[in-house]
C-alpha cells in the first residue's frame, strides 16, 4: 500500500472532530469551529507539501471523502448529539455544511495539484533527451 500513510492522515483528520463531537466539544461551537478551520488549513498545507515532487493518488482523496461522509452521517442522524442552547442543533448544521465545503476545498486543491503534475509530465516528455 503505497499511500497508506496519507490515507491514515486523511482519516485522522476526520477522527479528531468526531471524538470532539462525542465529548464536551459539541457544546463549544467556537472551539469546534476553530479546530475545524485550523485542521483544514493544516491538511491542505500538508497535502500540498506531500505532492510537491509527484502527485500522489486520487485514492487518498476518495478516503478523505469517505471520512467526510461519515462525519456528515453521524451528525445528520444525530448519533453525535446536537449542541445545546437556544438554537439547539444550529452549530451542528453549520458544521455539516463546513465539512462539505472543506471536502470541496480539498478536492479543488487535489485537482490543481493534479493539473500541475500533468503539465510537468507533459513538459518533461516534450524535452529532447541529451
Amino acid at each position: 500500500m503505497k499511500h497508506g500513510k496519507h490515507i491514515l492522515i486523511a482519516y485522522i483528520f476526520h477522527l479528531v472532530p468526531i471524538i470532539l463531537g462525542f465529548t464536551a466539544g459539541r457544546d463549544r461551537f467556537h472551539f469546534m469551529g476553530f479546530c475545524a478551520i485550523a485542521g483544514t488549513i493544516a491538511y491542505i498545507i500538508y497535502w500540498c507539501i506531500a505532492n510537491r515532487k509527484q502527485f500522489l493518488s486520487w485514492a487518498v482523496f476518495v478516503h478523505f471523502l469517505i471520512g467526510a461522509a461519515v462525519q456528515i452521517i453521524l451528525n445528520a442522524a444525530e448519533i453525535i448529539e446536537p449542541d445545546s442552547g437556544m438554537f439547539s442543533g444550529l452549530g451542528q448544521y453549520f458544521y455539516m455544511i463546513y465539512v462539505a465545503v472543506s471536502a470541496v476545498l480539498v478536492g479543488l486543491t487535489n485537482l490543481i495539484l493534479w493539473l500541475i503534475d500533468r503539465r510537468r509530465k507533459t513538459k518533461q516528455a516534450a524535452q529532447p533527451e541529451e
